[in-house]
């Protein structure tokens, strides 16, 4: 469906009051231009199922070039592997997002011992550049991916008493060049968290790749809701122009697995705002995925990932969704 008719059917369906009640299947790029956002940069994985995830994926838009393995010593691309199936959530409404090719599977342990892939005990973390840049002006982004953590749980007990089973570093990370973390979403290796950092085992937001850093949300890692086979996540990063950490910090939102995917996000709806603690200036123009190799105190990271999408708004698209908006508020006063 082309984006005009995706504005047009929600508009009218805003208008005639039945928007809350039509369900509809959407691709994750769809999705965003329905919330009025720009993508610029999409990854929906559309690669043969089995290959390694490297120099030879290319697909999607919005990079200046092909995926980097980034093998670490004794690393493998089975670590990496493309799998067959798409992941996809679905909301209360029965709304659901899909990808529209297959999905990547990283591991920390891709031996018989760990997801048996054909890999190794060794850190998956292929990345890519952005073919832009993002966080320099007074201007927001939005991220939005499906993932679920995957792996065989690996019981660790903190000073606290905290039980904690999928304590090793799994994300999907935002990075300016190829070795400055600024954003990571997802989860760091737990067992470098304060002991007060609490609920464990779920999706949180990172500061520059600092366990310490850590902000979570009640979500578990794991989750997977009803009909859906991953969550949806969802970042906003309000961006401060220049390159003060301090005085002029940026700020992110998640949000995970919304009631109606149609709804933009708001901060009313927040599942946590972000303001960290340390130097925050999230400008970045490269994702990189992860997953922590296997050690013996946390064991290991996995995850499914699928369609990543990074966006902006957009004003025009912004603007009819305004009229909508007017037009519904019009038609319930003649109503009553």
């Amino acid at each position: 469906m082309k984006k005009t008719s995706i504005q047009l059917v929600l508009g009218l369906a805003i208008i005639t009051g039945a928007y809350p009640t039509l369900a509809a299947t959407v691709t994750m790029e769809q999705l965003i231009r329905a919330w009025g956002l720009n993508p610029l940069a999409y990854e929906p994985f559309d690669y043969e199922a089995g290959v390694g995830l490297d120099g030879n994926c290319n697909g999607g838009y919005g990079f200046s070039e092909a995926w980097v393995p980034n093998l670490p010593s004794g690393g493998s691309l089975s670590n990496q592997l493309i799998t067959a199936g798409s992941l996809y959530y679905t909301d209360a409404y029965g709304n659901t997002v899909m990808g529209i090719g297959n999905k990547v599977h990283i591991t920390g342990d891709g031996t018989e011992a760990g997801d048996n892939t054909g890999g190794a005990r060794a850190n998956a973390q292929p990345r890519r550049a952005l073919s832009f840049q993002r966080g320099n002006e007074n201007d927001s982004t939005w991220v939005a991916f499906l993932a679920v953590r995957t792996g065989l749980p690996y019981l660790y007990t903190d000073g606290a008493g905290n039980e904690i089973y999928y304590g090793r570093a799994t994300s999907v990370q935002l990075f300016q060049g190829a070795n400055s973390e600024r954003l990571t979403i997802g989860r760091a290796s737990q067992n470098g968290e304060p002991t007060n950092t609490t609920p464990k085992d779920t999706w949180a937001l990172i500061n520059r790749g600092s366990p310490a850093y850590t902000s979570p949300t009640p979500v578990p890692l794991t989750n997977v809701p009803p009909n859906s086979t991953a969550n949806l996540i969802i970042v906003r990063i309000d961006h401060q122009a220049g390159d003060d950490r301090i005085n002029a910090p940026d700020t992110a939102y998640i949000w995970i697995n919304p009631e109606n995917i149609f709804n933009l996000p708001t901060e009313n709806a927040l599942a946590i705002s972000f303001a960290g603690s340390g130097e925050r200036d999230y400008w970045f123009d490269t994702i990189r995925l992860f997953a922590g190799n296997y050690n013996t105190t946390v064991g290991y990271g996995s995850a499914d990932i699928d369609e990543i999408i990074i966006a902006v708004p957009e004003p025009t698209t912004l603007a009819l969704f305004a009229i909508c908006a007017a037009a519904a508020l019009h038609w319930q006063r003649k109503r009553s």
